[in-house]
């Protein structure tokens, strides 16, 4: 995914490639970042200590991922949920990794 701008957050690609396979056709863009619309909402049914139910705008999402504290290891199991809005879709997927401070190994799902 190299782009520069985005080296930061390699340690997602995973995390992107997943998305961005539920998204393929619906949206512009080559990488995840590129994709998200500057005023996206992102709200999460798992919950971490520290990390927000909902997030609002592609900047904030930005920097929430700047702290990312995971070394992700893979990402699958996508199902995609059309909803009657066009511009919402629910995702489901699962990551795998490594959390950083204690390489503990944790699964998820989005």
């Amino acid at each position: 995914m190299g782009t520069p701008e985005y080296d930061k957050f390699k340690d997602l690609d995973p995390f992107f490639g997943i998305v961005m396979k539920g998204l393929e056709g619906l949206v512009d863009g080559d990488h995840f970042w590129d994709a998200v619309a500057d005023d996206a909402v992102f709200e999460f049914l798992y919950r971490f200590p520290g990390w927000p139910e909902r997030i609002e705008s592609r900047a904030a999402y930005m920097t929430a991922l700047e702290g990312y504290s995971m070394q992700l290891h893979s990402a699958n199991a996508i199902v995609v949920h059309s909803t009657r809005d066009p511009r919402v879709v629910v995702l489901e997927y699962e990551v795998r990794g490594t959390v950083n401070a204690g390489r503990k190994p944790i699964t998820s799902g989005g």
